[in-house]
């Protein structure tokens, strides 16, 4: 039985680790929503138009966009801690910067370099879970890593609205930079790297051969498994980004006449649906990653088609409550899969590509589906982006699968990561 840096057993439940990290992650995440609420004040502070004080939000996604590949190959090369406690140490310093509140265009350039500092923390950390969690609980600890992002998510921007009240336009700034500092405690006594020789050798005790750092990232990239991960990745993320966020508010009100505050509850109610099925969406990915996959895009494809026919808000609710359940779903499997089939040396690139893959949706999503509309109307859009989501579910049919336990039941005889065997940090784990 594999024992982890904390001398707990593997085999029972998740490394206390993963849990720790997953506390970091929720004071990193801050950083998403906790200046929003502040827009208003900051464009009259600063003299600026909506677009202009909106940049502020874009260049903490620029960020985010720009560091989380360079993050994962950095830690690769240094090890994920140095990369996490790098990460939390440049967020803090630069929300801290941030709370002077100096000329606009240099407020721009620290909300650039927090998230910058967001995107090397998230990917060190989601790469030291999975390599210091068993194969068989992967999908529990991105589950679980999952549910800490939405719960940061939602409680930023209460906080950040609260912190603008009580400590004034600096509040924001001054919050996220203590949470980062926070975080650069608990990842400095928490946060270990795998020892040298569990990555060295192989599970017959063999030594791993040397092979250079990009063979390894190309062989991950040409594997059927990964691509389609990275996909389906992107699209789902697209459609968070473009059908939840920007079509479903236009469609409410322009169609349906929904006020804001119902919008805000139709929004809620999406992560809440997200967020219930989390726990099961991690039992059912341990046990196999490709049905899976197929299944929540297909589902999440109805879903958006028909909150496109949507006659009433009851109707809009019901599409919106099942597309954050399929989301549950279909956001948890591409780490697992990807991380199935990289070898253990290059965790923190894989990662990296799969963040960039979630990122580029995100921020794509909004203008490509917001410009459909303009072009086509809200019924064509809805149906356009559902294809695009229904375009990954068929991928996903080709997808093999990469679960060692599912592979043995015989779901993917014949389909092991491109028909080659797995690569030895794989087995390592095999205790």
């Amino acid at each position: 039985m594999v024992t982890d840096v904390d001398g707990e057993s593997r085999g029972q439940g998740l490394p206390r680790t993963v849990i720790w990290i997953g506390v970091v992650t929720f004071l990193v995440v801050l950083g998403f929503g906790l200046v929003p609420p502040a827009l208003p004040r900051y464009a009259v502070h600063y003299g600026l138009s909506n677009a202009e004080v909106g940049m502020l939000l874009t260049a903490f996604s620029t960020g985010m966009l720009a560091f989380s590949l360079p993050g994962g190959m950095i830690a690769d090369r240094l090890g994920f801690r140095r990369v996490a406690l790098t990460g939390c140490t440049l967020t803090a310093l630069a929300a801290a910067f941030a709370a002077t509140l100096p000329p606009f265009w240099i407020l721009i350039a620290a909300q650039l370099a927090q998230g910058m500092g967001a995107a090397l923390y998230m990917t060190a950390g989601i790469a030291a879970i999975v390599a210091q969690t068993p194969d068989d609980r992967v999908g529990r600890a991105t589950a679980t890593y999952q549910g800490i992002t939405l719960l940061g998510m939602s409680v930023a921007p209460a906080l950040g609205g609260t912190a603008v009240q009580v400590l004034g336009l600096p509040g924001p700034f001054v919050l996220y930079a203590v949470a980062a500092t926070v975080g650069i405690a608990v990842s400095a006594v928490v946060l270990h790297d795998p020892p040298p020789d569990e990555e060295a050798v192989t599970d017959t005790g063999e030594p791993v051969a040397h092979v250079p750092q990009r063979t390894l990232i190309r062989r991950l990239l040409t594997t059927p498994a990964a691509a389609i991960a990275l996909a389906v990745s992107f699209f789902t993320h697209w459609a968070v980004g473009g059908v939840r966020n920007t079509l479903v508010p236009l469609f409410g009100e322009a169609s349906l006449a929904m006020t804001p505050v119902t919008i805000g509850w139709l929004l809620t109610a999406t992560a809440v649906a997200n967020v219930a099925v989390i726990r099961h969406a991690g039992r059912v990915i341990d046990r196999g990653r490709r049905v899976v996959t197929i299944v929540s895009t297909a589902v999440f494809a109805f879903a958006i088609g028909a909150a496109g026919f949507a006659a009433a808000p009851w109707a809009l609710f019901a599409a919106i409550l099942l597309f954050g359940a399929a989301k549950g779903y279909s956001a948890v499997v591409p780490i697992a899969v990807i991380t199935d089939v990289a070898d253990r040396r290059v965790y923190g690139s894989a990662i990296g590509f799969q963040r960039t893959a979630t990122s580029l949706g995100l921020a794509t999503g909004p203008f490509t589906a917001g410009l459909l509309a303009d072009t086509f109307g809200f019924r064509a859009s809805f149906l356009v982006a559902a294809a695009l989501v229904a375009g990954a579910a068929v991928l996903a049919v080709a997808m093999p699968e990469t679960h060692q336990a599912a592979r043995r039941s015989g779901e993917g005889d014949a389909e092991t990561q491109g028909g080659s065997d797995p690569p030895p940090s794989q087995t390592e784990e095999e205790a």
